[in-house]
């Protein structure tokens, strides 16, 4: 039988000898790249919990290695059971599941509530702002954007379908209402996603500080071809921005066709604000 303390010293060495050689394989797990002004939050939330169950994960293997090398199987050794009923035991076993409790869940509790209040449901009512309409359907992603005239439910509103153009270091407010079951808007590159329900509107708001293309997707299990869901959120550049929106608002004005029911989807923003 290979002794624990070379089988240990093997594992250390693998582990050494093949870093180099497996940081393009870990690269494919890291998170996609973060572009919104707020994402770091969330990139934080996970890095703190990543690293406080790595420290309980070591200590805990600590001592269950010292354990099981002090206490292996000796001629001359003999065990002693007890069931750690004991006023001592109890209080011992309460006072470390508290102090997990109130350091690791605690201290998450406290910062998921900050930045939410703080950031993500911090929905702006004014200012200069990118607004948005999304509405899911299976299985497709179609937005609206106010044209030229600045208002929702006008002829010139831009419309598309998996395509979604917002410009960048500008604040974006959404709201979301599904055409039929439950969907999730998911931006990974934003570090966000909200759920779309039928009936309902519900309002995500992100600063995307970087231009490029990006995924959409939806996050809920929305029927057979959910896998198929996806749509491009483009974040231009303002001047490219404008170029964009003016030209398919004139589009929009061009090809408006009163009669076409489906596209007369959207809702009064004013009153969801």
């Amino acid at each position: 039988m290979i002794p624990l303390r070379r089988l240990l010293a093997a594992v250390v060495i693998g582990l050494l000898g093949a870093g180099p050689a497996s940081a393009g394989f870990l690269d494919a797990y890291k998170p996609p790249v973060d572009i919104s002004k707020e994402g770091h939050r969330v990139d934080s939330l996970f890095y703190v919990t990543t690293i406080m169950l790595l420290v309980l994960f070591a200590i805990l293997s600590y001592v269950l290695v010292v354990s099981s090398i002090r206490h292996r199987g000796k001629s001359s050794h003999h065990v002693h059971f007890h069931r750690g009923h004991a006023t001592r035991d109890l209080t011992i076993a309460a006072v470390i599941s508290a102090s997990i409790f109130f350091v690791v869940d605690g201290n998450l509790l406290y910062n998921s509530y900050e930045d939410i209040n703080d950031a993500f449901w911090n929905y702006p009512t004014e200012g200069d702002l990118t607004r948005v309409q999304i509405m899911p359907q299976q299985w497709a992603w179609r937005f609206r954007l106010p044209g030229n005239d600045g208002q929702f439910n006008t002829a010139d509103d831009i419309v598309t379908l998996n395509d979604l153009r917002i410009p960048v270091d500008k604040q974006v407010i959404a709201q979301m209402q599904s055409a039929d079951v439950i969907h999730s808007f998911f931006l990974p590159n934003v570090r966000q996603k909200i759920d779309a329900n039928p009936g309902s509107v519900t309002k995500m708001t992100f600063t995307p500080l970087q231009t490029g293309d990006f995924e959409v997707v939806c996050a809920e299990m929305c029927g057979l071809n959910h896998y198929k869901m996806r749509a491009e959120m483009k974040v231009l550049s303002t001047a490219d921005y404008a170029r964009w929106h003016e030209e398919a608002s004139f589009w929009a004005l061009s090809g408006f066709d009163e009669e076409d029911a489906e596209a007369h989807w959207g809702w009064d923003w004013e009153a969801n604000e």
